[in-house]
């Protein structure tokens, strides 16, 4: 824990390049499924994209995905000042609750591990 603040969330870190690859093949075959997430995300107050970037550009993609297509890896996360509540027993369910807010990018990022995994295994 960083002596300042503490944080929550969860990420995409560091993909191997193939599925990184797959993720904007699925976005640029069919954008809907994470613009509808993207949609929802910038709605919350919450949590925030963060992660590096690429240097250059991977492809054309709309503006509201562009900041997630071009990340190399991303992270969805809250940051608080070091304060009491981190010791309020409510902390965990609060984080918990949040998590809920995550499940659909949770289950968006899982099912496109499970088609590279998938798209491997036919290739053997």
């Amino acid at each position: 824990m960083p002596p300042a603040y503490y944080s929550s969330g969860r990420g995409f870190w560091w993909a191997p390049p193939a599925l990184r690859a797959l993720y904007r093949q699925r976005i640029d075959a069919d954008p809907k499924p994470l613009e509808k997430l993207v949609r929802r995300f910038d709605r919350q107050q919450t949590f925030r994209l963060t992660g590096p970037e690429y240097a250059r550009s991977k492809g054309q993609v709309s503006d509201l995905l562009r900041p997630w297509y071009q990340k190399k890896s991303l992270s969805l996360q809250w940051e608080a000042p070091l304060d009491q509540r981190i010791f309020s027993p409510q902390l965990p369910q609060e984080i918990l609750e949040s998590f809920r807010e995550l499940l659909p990018f949770y289950r968006y990022f899982t099912d496109l591990c499970a088609a590279l995994s998938r798209q491997e295994g036919a290739d053997e």
